[in-house]
């Protein structure tokens, strides 16, 4: 079951990063067309407020996506540490029983024992 609840936060993540990569898409013909209407950018000119914006774009998109790729990593870590505490508290439950069954064992030999 955590599998399955590890393959769908997974899923989830790379589906935030599908929609920002379509988001960030979307964006930049906008933020050119905004360029465009206040003349910074268009057929010969290219101004140097219209560089910086285009380039601080990008590294925003770069930035954002970075930090979802890591929630998308952190998220698949967290499940590996909590398969592996499932695993050691499993073990844990065992050798307890173990050590039960083994104390009820000698128990019930000291009473056979004594009843001799």
């Amino acid at each position: 079951m955590n599998a399955y609840r590890q393959f769908l936060s997974k899923r989830r993540g790379q589906r935030n990063i599908e929609k920002y990569d379509r988001e960030v898409k979307k964006a930049a013909p906008k933020l050119t067309s905004e360029y465009a209407q206040r003349g910074l950018y268009g057929q010969g000119i290219r101004s140097g407020i219209y560089n910086r914006g285009i380039s601080e774009f990008g590294q925003e998109a770069v930035r954002q996506r970075g930090y979802l790729t890591e929630d998308l990593s952190e998220d698949d870590r967290l499940y590996d540490i909590g398969q592996r505490q499932l695993l050691a508290n499993l073990q844990a439950s065992l050798a307890d029983m173990e050590t039960d069954k083994a104390r009820q064992i000698s128990q019930d030999a000291q009473a056979l024992l004594q009843l001799r």
